[in-house]
């Protein structure tokens, strides 16, 4: 597994640079499902760990939330404080200076990257209050849906072809494995989503889809896959999910 410094290099600006160049308006990291989820909760510290270029912490501000960020690479972070007037921190000053202190936490995107994720995900639950809630939204990998099964099936075929950029994610979950993950990390279960999103396929239909062969067959494939996961919805099929929680007791250290 890489370690921290390599971490921060592989998913950092450059990393966001190139999903918004490849997928433009299709890219996952989105406010909406955090937003609604944070609709439940009175405003108080709410603490993004891995804000990205801070879209979320903007949104969240104008709700009346006292906002913080964490983020891994320590030129982003600058560049959104200054931007956004906020706190942006890395995981390392958070871990020092912010113990215990936020009432919401958000993970987007970022459980996927974490190299040990039950000992990294109890060491970021330290920022949480007691009986504070966090949410965490990302996908879910190795989960069964038809889309898949069909693109490994695929490339069992064809092979598979040589990457020229880092992985997606370090780690690769399933559902029933990414909740028994926040059991482990002494989270209560208060909901938990799963849908199937369109990425990595194209979800519309423009001309550069019908002029590309595989664009179109990615997006056809990935329409029926949604389509089975909503009626097998009682297994959870899918590969993206909304999860929230509330620290039912300190984490111990591992």
């Amino acid at each position: 597994m890489p370690g921290p410094a390599l971490v921060a290099e592989m998913y950092g600006r450059d990393y966001l640079d190139h999903l918004s160049d490849i997928y433009g308006e299709d890219a996952e990291r989105v406010p909406e499902p955090t937003l609604r989820e944070l609709k439940a909760y009175a405003p108080g510290t709410f603490l993004d760990y891995g804000c990205g270029r801070g879209e979320l912490l903007e949104r969240a501000a104008e709700a009346g939330w006292r906002t913080v960020g964490v983020e891994f690479d320590e030129r982003l972070a600058k560049d959104v404080a200054a931007r956004i007037v906020t706190t942006v921190i890395t995981p390392t000053e958070a871990l020092r200076d912010f113990s215990a202190a936020a009432d919401v936490i958000h993970l987007g995107d970022v459980v996927e990257h974490l190299t040990d994720p039950l000992t990294q995900l109890s060491e970021i639950l330290r920022l949480l209050k007691p009986g504070g809630a966090l949410i965490a939204v990302g996908p879910l990998e190795g989960n069964r849906n038809l889309f898949w099964l069909g693109l490994g099936a695929w490339r069992r075929l064809r092979g598979s072809p040589q990457a020229d950029m880092p992985p997606w994610h370090v780690t690769l979950a399933t559902a029933s494995g990414q909740l028994r993950l926040f059991a482990r990390a002494n989270l209560m279960p208060v909901k938990f989503v799963v849908d199937e999103a369109w990425w990595p396929a194209p979800a519309r239909l423009d001309r550069a889809v019908l002029a590309s062969p595989r664009a179109l067959a990615l997006h056809g494939l990935r329409g029926v896959s949604r389509a089975a996961s909503r009626t097998m919805s009682h297994r959870r099929w899918g590969n993206r999910y909304v999860y929230v929680g509330t620290l039912i007791a300190v984490p111990v250290e591992i």
